[in-house]
């Protein structure tokens, strides 16, 4: 259930890697600790409630382990066979019970924002995370460091995703440009809208979704006239040294430069 793409990977003085992951929802706050980071993620609010309860019935979460309990933050010991099956029988008990009353919630009319509340223990969300330092998470959520099992095995997956991938060696005021692979990086034109389009549309878990040029353009357009910021943190521009850059090294944050940064 816990899932890990490398988006984009780029490398000029320092390296950037943009990362989709699906995860637990509860994992988020988690996640948003890390302050390295740039963040967007899928939405209860944005996301329609059929689609929402059709997902927590075909591929809910469920625990990838069940520790007993005792003092202290983390589990202990195994629950034995014979408590395991009385929790996971109890745990899906729970799901269809909060899907029937999310469908009446929907029935009454209430809004999604609120009606898909009800479902997020058992919700996955897809979270696009972009960061040029990766150390400190890796040091406090690796096996090893009394983080939950499902943030451990975050972890794991994000690491070797990471370790695996190649990053594509670029030049100082190349850009680093998520969901636009073909790109010449060099003259990125109308293909920064289309990465900060495509990177917003991670809240309605259509972040792969293809739009035509203007429907991207007049996306990215919006969001700049409404302020919406966040999806810009992915783009970045090759700096041509270990210059900082808001939660950035060696990468210019194309948010900077729309709301009011200086080079």
């Amino acid at each position: 259930m816990i899932d890990v793409k490398v988006i984009a990977d780029s490398i000029c003085k320092t390296r950037i890697t943009t990362l989709a992951v699906t995860m637990p929802k509860f994992l988020v706050a988690q996640l948003n600790t890390h302050r390295v980071f740039s963040r967007n993620s899928a939405s209860s609010r944005a996301i329609p409630a059929l689609r929402v309860r059709q997902q927590v019935m075909e591929m809910p979460y469920v625990p990838s382990m069940l520790p007993s309990a005792q003092k202290g933050m983390a589990g202990g010991a195994p629950l034995s066979q014979g408590q395991a099956e009385e929790v996971m029988a109890a745990w899906f008990a729970a799901r269809d019970d909060a899907v029937r009353h999310h469908e009446m919630l929907e029935a009454s009319g209430l809004a999604k924002e609120l009606c898909n509340r009800v479902l997020e223990p058992w919700m996955l969300t897809t979270v696009l995370v972009t960061s040029t330092e990766w150390s400190n998470f890796f040091n406090q959520r690796l096996p090893g460091h009394g983080a939950q099992a499902e943030m451990e095995l975050l972890a794991v997956r994000m690491r070797d995703s990471i370790d695996a991938s190649s990053p594509r060696r670029l030049l100082a005021g190349h850009w680093h440009l998520p969901f636009c692979p073909t790109v010449d990086p060099a003259n990125p034109g109308q293909m920064v809208k289309v990465s900060a389009a495509r990177c917003a549309r991670v809240s309605y878990r259509r972040h792969e979704d293809v739009r035509t040029f203007a429907e991207d353009a007049n996306r990215h357009d919006e969001m700049v006239r409404l302020g919406h910021w966040s999806p810009f943190e992915h783009i970045a521009e090759a700096m041509p040294g270990d210059i900082p850059c808001r939660n950035f090294r060696g990468w210019y944050q194309y948010r900077a430069l729309l709301d009011g940064g200086k080079r």
